[in-house]
Order: C-alpha cells, then sequence, then structure tokens
C-alpha cells in the first residue's frame, strides 16, 4: 500500500513517474491526462456529499467515470491496483 499522503495532482504524478516511469501526457492542478486514464480532482457539484476535499473523478478508457476518495485512489495506484493497466503505455505490457 502506498505510504505516501498524495493530495495534488503533482504528488500523483511524480509518485507514478518515480514508481512506474510513465509521465503524463498533460499535467495541470486538477487534472492528470494519461494515454488511456484522466484522473481529476472532483469539484463541487458532480454529485452530492459533504466534502470534495478528497474526491476524485478517474476516467478511463472503454469504461464509465468512477469516483473515489483519496485512500482507494492510492489503493489502485499501487502495485497489482486497477488503474495500472489504463496508466501503463500498452508497448509495456506483456
Amino acid at each position: 500500500m502506498i505510504t505516501l499522503d498524495l493530495k495534488t495532482t503533482q504528488q500523483i504524478a511524480g509518485w507514478i513517474e518515480q514508481e512506474y516511469l510513465v509521465s503524463p501526457i498533460s499535467i495541470s492542478e486538477t487534472k492528470i491526462v494519461y494515454d488511456r486514464c484522466v484522473i481529476e480532482k472532483a469539484k463541487p457539484g458532480m454529485f452530492k456529499q459533504t466534502t470534495v476535499d478528497d474526491q476524485w473523478r478517474v476516467e478511463r478508457t472503454g469504461h464509465t467515470e468512477d469516483f473515489m476518495r483519496k485512500e482507494e485512489l492510492e489503493q489502485q495506484l499501487d502495485a497489482g491496483g486497477g488503474l495500472l493497466y489504463f496508466i501503463i503505455p500498452m508497448d509495456r505490457h506483456w
């Protein structure tokens, strides 16, 4: 499990680059774009809740969008996590 406290797009993209040697196509303060995956900070009004401080919207090619809390996102980005398939380029898949 990731032991870092990933709260910003810069921290998330930096960690992915360090661990998996994958750089994003583009990055802003609210969004990270990879070839087949977009991770975006959830905005107020995207869905009903009390806070969006730790909510992330994840869009994967061929799938409906998901909303994840920070802990869920960290788990999906860790070794064996489901998002890695969409972040790691296809030419690196066996």
